[in-house]
């Protein structure tokens, strides 16, 4: 036998045992190629919020109050965004105002009559970005959930 040959085919085995080592083998090589280190997140709570902003820039005048199912998680203003590391299924999330009375809550409303589901998998972090709305002509806010 050559010097070159792979160990497989080395051993004295029948073919589809050789076959069936081979395969293994190439599957065993291919996870451990594609298992990537997660990527680093501070310790603690399971949602964190962080805010980027301007010299100068303001906060909005009405927050927003992020709710996972009926557990409220975090209170926003316009242009934070909610990193979260969320236990794997189906989630509902609904946002609204605090105020029922404020002009912006109208507006809003529409956030809990149509809630946002999205499913969660093991391993992935996910962001939910807080945004105006785009439209200028109609106050409120927009939600955008984006897996990293």
């Amino acid at each position: 036998m050559r010097p070159s040959a792979s160990l497989i085919s080395r051993l004295e085995l029948k073919p589809k045992t050789r076959l069936a080592l081979a395969t293994f083998a190439a599957l065993l090589l291919a996870a451990c190629a594609s298992t990537a280190p997660e990527p680093e997140r501070p310790p603690g709570a399971n949602v964190q919020i962080t805010r980027e902003k301007s010299a100068g820039e303001m906060m909005a005048a009405v927050p927003v109050v992020i709710k996972m199912g009926h557990i409220p998680i975090a209170q926003v203003g316009d242009g934070q965004t909610i990193f979260g590391t969320l236990q794997p299924g189906k989630h509902t999330l609904t946002a609204n105002s605090p105020d029922p009375f404020s002009p912006s809550f109208r507006s809003e409303q529409t956030w809990t009559s149509a809630p946002l589901d999205f499913s969660i998998e093991t391993g992935k972090f996910y962001k939910l970005e807080v945004l105006p709305n785009p439209n200028p002509a109609v106050a409120g806010w927009m939600l955008r959930l984006a897996q990293e």
